[in-house]
């Protein structure tokens, strides 16, 4: 019985893990979106959240 609590624990995390990834896929290309949308009539903005994008994703 422990041992089924054990795998049907690990199953749970590794589905929420994959649920996580999906959403963060997700969001990563809605802000690659917005992020080209502004990016030809304000390249400043662009730089700075581009910037922040790339901060976030290397840590």
């Amino acid at each position: 019985m422990k041992t089924n609590f054990i795998n049907t624990s690990l199953k749970v995390r590794a589905n929420h893990i994959a649920f996580l990834c999906e959403n963060l896929d997700k969001t990563i290309k809605e802000v690659k979106h917005e992020l080209l949308q502004i990016a030809p009539n304000d390249k400043e903005a662009y730089i700075t959240y581009k910037n922040k994008v790339y901060d976030r994703l290397n840590v």
